[in-house]
């Protein structure tokens, strides 16, 4: 029986669009109360031949005292990375597995933990890429020793000042397999808006099915489940996912509610993900929409997206200018931190990013069909 240590490295969310490529994926939401984090470790949790690390490298050092109040009952050692491919060499060959598994934060997943266990112990190459279901992924088991082996030849290549963790995987890692195992399983996330929205989309539909409650089953239970939700006499729900301290005085359909979201009376949501802690006003309209986390405060009582508001609509066809492969059928998706005053429209395939300033959405007041606003530069 074989030994193996699981690194996972924080990449960001590795999305084409410039204020999310960077974001960090392992604290990012999935699935209502859960994390990126807790599929990574979900697909390990019963085996305990596992050594579990997970490399920081650069911005993403910022989040370990999160990493570590939140996951403190895993078996989690956190590693901040400030030297490079040297520092990394020196924990392979402080590590006693004899296989090493390598996988990026970015890659959501639900495996078949016995055909990924077979494959490490079976497994005739000393550098193996998995595919899942068909699709190749940034999943690889290799040999420790030879791993060493192979960082040590490409040690000169490196440069100090740049990202290790995108070098190994796309200088190292991408061209130093020797063959491709195929393994069953799903893949929920992997670079791609749309692809976040449906699988979040697809738990409304699936909660109930046996497939989806082992998946539930699997991921560790969340630090605080939080308060319970709250619909209030105007409230209404049809067909929908509703996360731990969610409030609602609207009308909600076939959307699925994150932690902290407030809904408050005669607005309407439906089609739509939104994500952690957006106080929506009254009247408002959300439809085919994804709303990405708020993470600053909000007073109580008042709203980060405002009363009389329009986002998305109707549409099934249309995409973004910009970013047609990241945002298309229709959907509008809001950046982090989204601040809309009373009365703006966002029509379908738009993207609003991150931290776009009141007073500029005031001068905006509508943004047209396909379109995409930046902090820092005019709508395109």
């Amino acid at each position: 029986m074989k030994s193996y240590t699981l690194i996972l490295f924080e990449t960001g969310l590795q999305l084409n669009i410039p204020d999310l490529k960077t974001v960090s994926s392992s604290t990012f939401p999935m699935w209502g109360n859960f994390f990126f984090l807790d599929f990574c470790l979900s697909n390990f949790h019963s085996e305990q031949r596992f050594r579990r690390v997970l490399i920081l490298e650069g911005e993403h050092r910022g989040i370990q005292s999160f990493i570590h109040s939140t996951w403190k009952h895993e078996s989690l050692e956190v590693v901040p990375l400030s030297n490079g491919i040297s520092e990394f060499i020196e924990l392979l060959e402080s590590d006693t597995s004899e296989i090493i598994m390598l996988n990026s934060t970015s890659l959501v997943t639900v495996l078949a933990v016995t055909e990924l266990v077979k494959t490490i112990d079976n497994a005739k190459s000393n550098r193996v890429k998995i595919s899942i279901d068909g699709t190749p992924s940034n999943l690889y088991l290799m040999d420790r020793k030879d791993l060493i082996d192979l960082l040590m030849s490409f040690q000169n290549r490196f440069s100090a000042t740049g990202s290790f963790t995108g070098f190994l995987f796309d200088d190292i890692l991408h061209s130093s397999f020797d063959e491709i195992v195929n393994i069953p399983g799903e893949i929920l996330f992997h670079n791609n808006l749309m692809q976040l929205y449906r699988q979040n989309m697809s738990l409304v539909m699936r909660q109930t099915t046996p497939t989806c409650q082992a998946a539930l089953q699997r991921l560790s239970q969340p630090v605080s489940e939080g308060t319970p939700s709250y619909i209030g006499e105007s409230g209404f729900i049809k067909e929908a996912f509703i996360s731990s301290g969610v409030e609602i005085y609207g009308y909600v359909e076939n959307s699925i509610l994150f932690p902290g979201v407030l809904v408050k009376s005669r607005t309407k949501i439906i089609n739509s993900v939104i994500m952690n802690n957006n106080q929506i006003g009254k009247n408002t309209l959300i439809q085919n929409a994804m709303i990405l986390p708020y993470q600053r405060e909000v007073k109580k009582g008042s709203s980060n997206i405002g009363s009389e508001v329009v986002i998305g609509g109707e549409s099934t066809v249309t995409k973004n200018t910009q970013f047609p492969n990241q945002i298309n059928r229709g959907l509008t998706v809001i950046g982090l931190d989204a601040d809309i005053p009373q009365g703006t429209v966002i029509e379908q395939g738009c993207y609003l990013g991150a931290n776009v300033s009141k007073s500029r959405m005031r001068s905006l007041k509508h943004l047209r069909r396909g379109r995409s606003l930046f902090a820092d530069e005019r709508n395109n």
